[in-house]
């Protein structure tokens, strides 16, 4: 069963610590059953594929662009960064089922150790994409509460 592509786009208030809002994104008929694991792509889309998806095309073969400042300056980090994200869960769907992915911007730009890696500086790229690249859960959510189903207990 494959869903997407899917353009997620964060701005404002969105991208701060502690932002629990659910959006929907995507959203697909699953056949009913029960499913061992869940997949999530996050990559580059193809011309083709990005076309009939608002925003999409604007990405140009990206999957990430993040328009900010540093230093007072505008900047724009882009990157073809792939990630697959495979969860081993047993879902069951059967009703209304929901699943979270979720991003986490705050440690995006930060520096091992502590300090703030500068976006418009070639040598950050790769700590960037790792930190983007870690950032990034998926999880069954059938409630929409922003954490995984069964984990109320403090956890994310």
């Amino acid at each position: 069963m494959r869903v997407g592509p899917c353009l997620i786009d964060l701005t404002g208030s969105q991208l701060t610590a502690g932002n629990d809002a659910v959006s929907p994104v995507c959203a697909a008929d699953v056949p009913a059953g029960t499913y061992q694991e869940l997949e999530v792509d996050v990559g580059p889309v193809a011309a083709g594929a990005a076309a009939g998806v608002v925003g999409l095309p604007a990405m140009n073969g990206r999957s990430v662009i993040v328009d900010g400042t540093f230093d007072g300056a505008a900047f724009s980090f882009q990157s073809t960064l792939d990630v697959r994200q495979k969860t081993e869960a047993v879902i069951t769907v059967g009703g209304s089922n929901n699943v979270t992915i979720s991003l986490d911007p705050t440690g995006w730009f930060a520096a091992p150790g502590g300090g703030i890696l500068d976006p418009t500086t070639a040598t950050n790229r790769s700590a960037i994409e790792g930190n983007i690249r870690a950032s990034i859960r998926s999880f069954e959510d059938d409630d929409r509460d922003g954490q995984e189903d069964g984990d109320h207990g403090g956890g994310g």
